[in-house]
């Protein structure tokens, strides 16, 4: 962008601009689109930042170039999104699902060796799911097989982690559609 600042106003003058990269299927394929507008609502929601974060940056568009290119399967897209963007919003799941950590403690935000005391926790499966978003990076979200079933849980259960973790984290509206999209 080129623009003109006057220490004197308030106002600013865009002369002229380009856009960086051009989107070629979000706009035309409706579970990318979907997906889109689910994401969006999510940061919307969880995004409050008023200084620069070009990590977050480059992790949003990277993201979101991914799944405009990609002709995979983008069916675990949103899950394995909102599991790398809590990296950035500061409470990324810590340890690795094994043998010796098989429940995932959603309020202390880690795998654990026995099932916590409160509700707060993933099951077996659901935390394996959870480890195996967490470690593959995008394109090869297609390696994790999950059911309609398991991925309408594996979504309610990571909303459920950011309200655990942001302050007034409301309902996201846009997750019906999801569950309509992949049902």
């Amino acid at each position: 962008m080129v623009v003109y600042h006057k220490e004197s106003s308030n106002l600013q003058i865009i002369k002229e601009f380009s856009i960086d990269y051009h989107f070629s299927e979000l706009h035309y394929n409706i579970v990318k689109s979907s997906i889109t507008v689910f994401i969006n609502e999510v940061l919307y929601r969880v995004v409050k930042e008023e200084e620069a974060n070009p990590q977050l940056f480059e992790f949003l568009y990277n993201a979101i170039q991914f799944l405009d290119i990609t002709d995979g399967n983008i069916n675990n897209f949103h899950l394995m999104f909102l599991v790398k963007l809590s990296q950035f919003l500061g409470f990324y799941p810590s340890g690795i699902f094994s043998e010796k950590t098989p429940y995932f403690d959603m309020m202390e935000g880690g795998f654990k060796a026995e099932v916590p005391l409160h509700s707060y926790c993933l099951n077996e499966e659901e935390s394996k799911i959870l480890g195996e978003l967490k470690l593959l990076p995008f394109d090869k979200s297609d390696l994790i097989k999950l059911t309609s079933l398991q991925r309408n849980v594996m979504i309610d259960n990571l909303l459920a982690f950011y309200k655990l973790h942001i302050p007034n984290f409301s309902e996201i509206k846009s997750r019906e559609v999801l569950k309509v999209v992949f049902s």
